[in-house]
């Protein structure tokens, strides 16, 4: 259920990212918010908050597998590249809250030589418990720094998420 909150938060909170979602069944679905999508985003982000709820059916028994497509390719452990940013885009999702978030981006601010021009974007979805990150480079020349940013970001937060869950023996969140 985490990858599948991930991804499709991701997905959400991206503009033209899409999802593909294989079913259990072989069939395929995609997921976006255009007119030829099998599903519209919100509709499948919906159906997930509701599974999440006592007593509820659990929608990833019908589901196989989900990826990121459209507007974001995968680059890297977690990073998805923005395919329509001129100058480079780098997105990650966590399951951190965004105070969380926005201290550990501090703390890669702190240790990484990251440019100030480079624009951090924190969008949170509290109802599916993800936060997405993104790092946009406003020029060309700064698109190594963001990129690198947005790999350290997102391995300080997948860290974060495993040092909470040894504190708390539960979600990291």
């Amino acid at each position: 259920m985490e990858q599948l909150r991930l991804t499709v938060g991701l997905a959400h909170a991206v503009p033209g990212a899409e999802v593909l979602v294989q079913a259990v069944s072989g069939s395929e679905h995609l997921a976006a918010n255009s007119a030829e999508a099998d599903l519209h985003l919100c509709s499948l982000r919906h159906a997930i908050v509701a599974s999440l709820g006592p007593n509820r059916p659990d929608i990833t028994q019908w589901i196989r597998s989900v990826e990121i497509q459209g507007s974001l390719r995968q680059d890297g452990a977690g990073t998805y590249a923005s395919t329509t940013s001129a100058n480079g885009e780098w997105w990650f999702a966590t399951v951190l809250r965004k105070d969380p978030v926005l201290q550990v981006l501090q703390q890669v601010d702190d240790q990484v030589d990251v440019d100030d021009d480079i624009q951090v974007i924190v969008k949170p979805d509290p109802c599916l418990g993800v936060t997405v990150v993104g790092l946009a480079a406003p020029r060309p020349e700064l698109a190594p720094s963001a990129e690198s940013a947005a790999l350290e970001g997102y391995t300080s937060c997948v860290v974060e998420e495993l040092l909470r869950t040894a504190r708390l023996g539960t979600s990291p969140s």
